[in-house]
């Protein structure tokens, strides 16, 4: 008769096994390198220092009001540390998500990167990034947020980066929300039909 501790404590040991490869496999895939491609986001240069309302402004500033609007003011560097080929963005986007599971988020809405450049703001799109080489953008993105159904408690704001090569897409956290329901608007009664 098979001792049914010992099965028991195996089942556990195998268990904890399936967990922490599970673990490991989501972790590789949320920090894997994107070929030779470094993102970082920086505090924007013409927001420092700045004040509104006499309260100083956060600096990479981030803002989501559900159903209404959103802005996002930042400093975004992209570094090519390849020594032989040069980096092809083909288009750069902000996405609202939720999460759906552990691992996947479902867009809510995207909207272009804008860079601010004057006289004239731009999209960022169609960017060659040469070996050993670093370019730097200053964001100011913003718009409306469609009306969307259920707006979840929680939401991520992320850079979204379309590439043209063997990695094709990169994401880039840029902040968590949590929104109280109490101030997620409720779908016009116009809206529903």
């Amino acid at each position: 008769m098979p001792n049914v501790q010992s099965w028991l404590w195996s089942g556990i040991v195998w268990g904890i096994a399936f967990i922490w490869a599970v673990g490991v496999l989501m972790y590789w895939l949320r920090h894997r390198k994107s070929g030779e491609l470094e993102i970082r986001i920086v505090p924007n240069r013409w927001l420092e220092g700045a004040t509104v309302k006499g309260r100083q402004v956060k600096n990479p500033n981030y803002s989501i009001t559900p159903g209404h609007r959103f802005t996002a003011i930042f400093d975004l560097v992209l570094s090519n540390h390849s020594q032989n080929h040069k980096v092809h963005i083909k288009s750069a986007n902000i996405l609202l998500t939720r999460r759906m599971l552990f691992w996947n988020r479902k867009p809510l809405f995207s909207m272009p990167l804008q860079v601010q450049s004057h006289p004239n703001d731009y999209v960022l799109q169609n960017v060659d990034i040469e070996p050993l080489s670093e370019k730097e953008y200053t964001i100011n993105t913003g718009g409306a947020i469609p009306v969307i159904n259920h707006f979840p408690r929680k939401s991520r704001l992320v850079v979204q980066l379309e590439l043209i090569g063997p990695t094709c897409r990169i994401d880039c956290l840029l902040e968590d929300f949590r929104h109280d329901l109490k101030l997620v608007p409720d779908i016009p009664d116009w809206k529903k039909q």
